[in-house]
């Protein structure tokens, strides 16, 4: 009786980092629809079609007057939310949000905002790191960012050719 061995079959690493990436942007995508909702329903009740700066937690967990969450967001995303203590990637991707004047950290009602995709491990679980603002510019470097959360792309950084433009069929709210 002859053995038959079986045969493991793994993605190369390119085409792991290549489908963690369009796995990233969708998830982009995902969060932009879950801040456009947020805006579109006021969710904190401030009157004003703002976005909160904070950790996707608050697009999971922020309360209905019933007492229910708003669970725009799954469980997932919020531990890969770079902002928890020890967040776990998502598909090879640590996520968080930015905005141009603020520090990273802050945690405050903003009218815009942008989403960074970074990889959790530069090379093996992705080679991009991107940029999508919710009035719809995104960008796109494939340099290892010394910077955990890295300034937005400006003109410099653009015409540095660090930032490049990423064509992105995202959601503006």
């Amino acid at each position: 009786m002859a053995f038959v061995g079986y045969v493991w079959s793994r993605p190369k690493p390119d085409e792991r980092i290549e489908r963690n990436q369009v796995e990233a942007l969708e998830t982009v995508k995902g969060l932009l629809k879950a801040y456009a909702r947020w805006q579109r329903n006021d969710y904190d009740g401030n009157g004003r079609r703002d976005l909160p700066l904070g950790p996707f937690r608050i697009l999971r967990e922020t309360r209905l007057v019933n007492g229910r969450a708003i669970d725009l967001v799954g469980e997932e995303l919020v531990e890969a939310d770079m902002r928890e203590e020890n967040p776990r990637a998502l598909k090879g991707y640590l996520f968080t949000v930015s905005h141009p004047d603020l520090g990273w950290s802050q945690d405050e009602m903003v009218m815009e905002l942008a989403v960074l995709a970074k990889p959790h491990q530069p090379g093996v679980s992705g080679s991009c790191s991107f940029y999508v603002s919710t009035s719809g510019e995104a960008w796109f470097t494939n340099l290892a960012l010394e910077q955990e959360v890295p300034p937005w792309p400006d003109k410099r950084s653009i015409d540095a050719g660090v930032w490049k433009p990423l064509d992105f069929e995202g959601v503006a709210p």
